[in-house]
């Protein structure tokens, strides 16, 4: 990927095969598609994807706490 531009940007949920492609050749017990589809629509959650020539070839799942939260 030498000299090729990372573009981020936050997934949809046109994006989920995609995220998808990624996790089932990375990890032996994948996350559903539904499972990805229910944390793209979450509000505490943040799903991005790394693009390059506008492939997929990364994603990133976080969700987002406040000290509030933990209470």
């Amino acid at each position: 990927m030498a000299g090729r531009a990372v573009a981020l940007r936050v997934a949809t949920l046109t994006d989920v095969s995609a995220v998808c492609v990624i996790e089932d050749a990375v990890f032996g017990n994948p996350w559903a598609p539904d499972a990805y589809a229910q944390e793209i629509e979450r509000p505490t959650a943040v799903v991005e994807l790394a693009e390059v020539a506008g492939a997929v070839v990364g994603f990133s799942c976080c969700l987002l706490y406040t000290s509030d939260a933990a209470d």
